[in-house]
């Protein structure tokens, strides 16, 4: 189909095995449906569920870049807490020099995001000894 148009996958709404596709124009889309269809593996008519082609593998790839654990996640947030705060407190005194603090100020965010990873790696090191 055109750059246009979107590919929806008809999935069964008993067992969530995608039971057939087609294309439509994005202006066209519905994803909503009470049609029922044929489902060859429950051997019987079930309710039609729409989505967009590629929506489960993208889903799950965005929870693969999740952190891993609570641990992970608080190890960088207070740094770019106190980072922000700061930036933000400079920038209300001397609203001119914006442009540089927040450069300054997305450069240590990334260090601070950095050495979350840096912990990361190394206490997978220390766990599984690779």
């Amino acid at each position: 189909m055109a750059k246009d148009g979107v590919l929806i996958n008809q999935i069964c709404g008993a067992c969530g095995n995608q039971t057939g596709s087609f294309s439509v124009k994005k202006e066209n889309m519905m994803l909503s449906s009470i049609q029922l269809l044929w489902c060859p593996d429950c051997q019987e008519e079930t309710p039609e569920i729409r989505e967009t082609a590629g929506r489960r593998e993208s889903i799950g790839e965005e929870q693969r870049s999740y952190p891993s654990s609570l641990a992970e996640w608080y190890a960088s947030q207070p740094g770019i807490g106190i980072l922000d705060s700061g930036a933000m407190n400079v920038i209300g005194r001397n609203p001119d020099a914006r442009g540089g603090i927040l450069t300054n100020m997305i450069l240590a965010i990334a260090c601070a995001e950095a050495i979350a990873i840096y912990a990361l790696v190394v206490a997978v090191v220390l766990i599984f000894g690779v």
